[in-house]
Protein backbone atom coordinates (compact mmCIF):
# COMPACT_ATOMS: atom_id res chain seq x y z
CA UNK A 1 0.00 0.00 0.00
CA UNK A 2 2.75 2.58 0.60
CA UNK A 3 3.93 1.85 -3.20
CA UNK A 4 -0.04 3.40 -4.04
CA UNK A 5 0.04 6.34 -1.90
CA UNK A 6 3.27 7.56 -3.48
CA UNK A 7 2.62 6.78 -6.10
CA UNK A 8 -0.74 9.11 -5.42
CA UNK A 9 0.96 11.73 -4.02
CA UNK A 10 3.56 11.51 -7.18
CA UNK A 11 0.15 11.76 -9.62
CA UNK A 12 -1.24 14.22 -7.20
CA UNK A 13 1.52 16.20 -7.52
CA UNK A 14 1.62 16.48 -11.04
CA UNK A 15 -1.63 17.21 -11.42
CA UNK A 16 -0.85 20.32 -9.20
CA UNK A 17 2.17 21.18 -11.24
CA UNK A 18 -0.21 21.19 -14.15
CA UNK A 19 -2.89 23.06 -12.81
CA UNK A 20 -0.49 25.96 -11.83
CA UNK A 21 1.52 25.67 -15.15
CA UNK A 22 -1.74 25.86 -17.45
CA UNK A 23 -3.02 28.62 -15.21
CA UNK A 24 0.34 30.89 -16.00
CA UNK A 25 0.23 29.83 -19.63
CA UNK A 26 -3.29 31.79 -19.46
CA UNK A 27 -2.66 34.19 -17.70
CA UNK A 28 0.64 34.93 -19.75
CA UNK A 29 -1.57 34.59 -22.88
CA UNK A 30 -4.20 36.97 -21.83
CA UNK A 31 -1.62 39.36 -20.89
CA UNK A 32 -0.24 39.05 -24.49
CA UNK A 33 -3.10 39.33 -26.04
CA UNK A 34 -3.79 42.58 -24.07
CA UNK A 35 -0.28 44.15 -25.56
CA UNK A 36 -1.44 43.01 -28.74
CA UNK A 37 -4.38 45.00 -28.65
CA UNK A 38 -2.46 47.92 -27.10
CA UNK A 39 -0.08 47.82 -30.38
CA UNK A 40 -2.82 47.55 -32.79
CA UNK A 41 -4.68 50.12 -31.42
CA UNK A 42 -1.29 52.48 -31.61
CA UNK A 43 -0.81 51.44 -34.99
CA UNK A 44 -4.35 52.39 -36.03
CA UNK A 45 -3.78 55.92 -34.37
CA UNK A 46 -0.46 56.52 -35.81
CA UNK A 47 -1.58 55.92 -39.45
CA UNK A 48 -5.04 57.92 -39.05
CA UNK A 49 -4.48 60.83 -40.92
CA UNK A 50 -6.96 62.79 -39.00
CA UNK A 51 -5.91 62.33 -35.60
CA UNK A 52 -2.01 62.65 -36.95
CA UNK A 53 -3.32 66.47 -38.71
CA UNK A 54 -5.07 67.30 -35.76
CA UNK A 55 -2.19 66.69 -33.09
CA UNK A 56 0.81 67.55 -35.68
CA UNK A 57 -1.04 70.12 -38.20
CA UNK A 58 3.09 72.15 -37.99
CA UNK A 59 4.92 69.03 -38.93
CA UNK A 60 2.65 68.42 -41.63
CA UNK A 61 2.43 71.57 -43.04
CA UNK A 62 5.92 72.08 -43.04
CA UNK A 63 6.03 68.19 -45.29
CA UNK A 64 3.67 69.50 -47.49
CA UNK A 65 5.91 72.75 -48.39
CA UNK A 66 9.03 70.35 -48.70
CA UNK A 67 7.09 68.25 -50.88
CA UNK A 68 6.09 70.70 -53.12
CA UNK A 69 9.64 72.81 -53.09
CA UNK A 70 11.47 69.29 -54.09
CA UNK A 71 8.85 68.41 -56.49
CA UNK A 72 9.18 72.18 -57.89
CA UNK A 73 13.10 71.59 -58.15
CA UNK A 74 12.75 68.30 -60.10
CA UNK A 75 10.46 70.44 -62.53
CA UNK A 76 13.48 72.99 -62.92
CA UNK A 77 15.75 70.64 -62.80
CA UNK A 78 13.84 69.02 -66.11
CA UNK A 79 13.55 72.45 -67.61
CA UNK A 80 17.12 73.07 -67.07
CA UNK A 81 18.14 70.35 -68.79
CA UNK A 82 16.00 70.67 -71.97
CA UNK A 83 16.94 74.37 -72.46
CA UNK A 84 20.50 73.00 -72.10
CA UNK A 85 19.65 70.23 -74.60
CA UNK A 86 18.30 72.82 -76.86
CA UNK A 87 20.98 75.23 -76.79
CA UNK A 88 23.32 72.46 -77.22
CA UNK A 89 21.57 71.10 -80.09
CA UNK A 90 21.64 74.99 -81.79
CA UNK A 91 25.57 74.87 -81.36
CA UNK A 92 26.11 72.11 -83.09
CA UNK A 93 25.64 72.08 -86.68
CA UNK A 94 23.10 68.87 -87.66
CA UNK A 95 21.15 68.66 -91.25
CA UNK A 96 18.07 70.76 -90.27
CA UNK A 97 15.04 68.26 -90.19
CA UNK A 98 11.17 69.67 -90.68
CA UNK A 99 10.17 69.27 -87.48
CA UNK A 100 12.93 70.42 -85.74
CA UNK A 101 10.98 73.88 -85.47
CA UNK A 102 7.70 72.62 -85.12
CA UNK A 103 9.43 70.63 -81.72
CA UNK A 104 11.26 74.05 -80.36
CA UNK A 105 8.00 76.16 -81.41
CA UNK A 106 5.90 73.53 -79.37
CA UNK A 107 8.32 72.95 -76.51
CA UNK A 108 7.78 75.66 -74.15
CA UNK A 109 3.56 75.07 -74.71
CA UNK A 110 4.19 72.04 -73.44
CA UNK A 111 6.16 73.15 -70.12
CA UNK A 112 4.17 75.68 -69.57
CA UNK A 113 1.27 73.00 -69.67
CA UNK A 114 3.33 70.78 -67.25
CA UNK A 115 3.38 73.44 -65.04
CA UNK A 116 -0.31 73.90 -65.19
CA UNK A 117 -1.01 69.82 -64.72
CA UNK A 118 1.26 70.41 -61.63
CA UNK A 119 -0.17 73.34 -59.98
CA UNK A 120 -3.33 71.62 -60.64
CA UNK A 121 -1.90 69.01 -57.92
CA UNK A 122 -0.72 70.78 -55.49
CA UNK A 123 -3.53 72.54 -55.19
CA UNK A 124 -5.91 69.67 -55.01
CA UNK A 125 -4.31 67.89 -52.30
CA UNK A 126 -3.18 71.43 -50.19
CA UNK A 127 -7.28 71.41 -50.19
CA UNK A 128 -7.89 68.18 -49.47
CA UNK A 129 -5.24 68.91 -46.48
CA UNK A 130 -7.04 71.69 -45.57
CA UNK A 131 -10.46 70.30 -45.61
CA UNK A 132 -9.49 67.07 -43.61
CA UNK A 133 -7.53 69.61 -40.85
CA UNK A 134 -10.30 72.58 -40.52
CA UNK A 135 -13.71 70.55 -40.50
CA UNK A 136 -14.70 68.07 -37.83
CA UNK A 137 -16.75 65.18 -39.76
CA UNK A 138 -19.93 66.32 -37.52
CA UNK A 139 -20.10 69.99 -39.56
CA UNK A 140 -20.85 68.39 -42.47
CA UNK A 141 -24.13 67.32 -41.95
CA UNK A 142 -26.90 69.53 -40.96
CA UNK A 143 -28.75 69.49 -37.51
CA UNK A 144 -31.36 66.46 -37.65
CA UNK A 145 -29.20 64.53 -40.25
CA UNK A 146 -31.80 61.71 -41.70
CA UNK A 147 -28.88 59.68 -43.15
CA UNK A 148 -29.00 61.08 -46.63
CA UNK A 149 -26.02 63.44 -47.50
CA UNK A 150 -26.93 67.20 -47.89
CA UNK A 151 -25.52 67.42 -51.39
CA UNK A 152 -28.39 65.26 -52.21
CA UNK A 153 -30.77 67.23 -50.47
CA UNK A 154 -29.43 70.52 -52.01
CA UNK A 155 -29.82 69.18 -55.29
CA UNK A 156 -33.48 67.53 -55.06
CA UNK A 157 -34.71 71.34 -54.15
Amino acid sequence: MAKTDSADDRINATRVKLEQTTSNLVNKLELLQDQLQQTVGKVRRSLDLRYQASQHPLPLFGGCVVLGFLIGMRGARRALADTTDRYARKATPSKPSKWRGVQDSVSGELAALKGIALGAIVKTVLGMVREALLSSPRARYRAGHNGKSEVYDDRRL
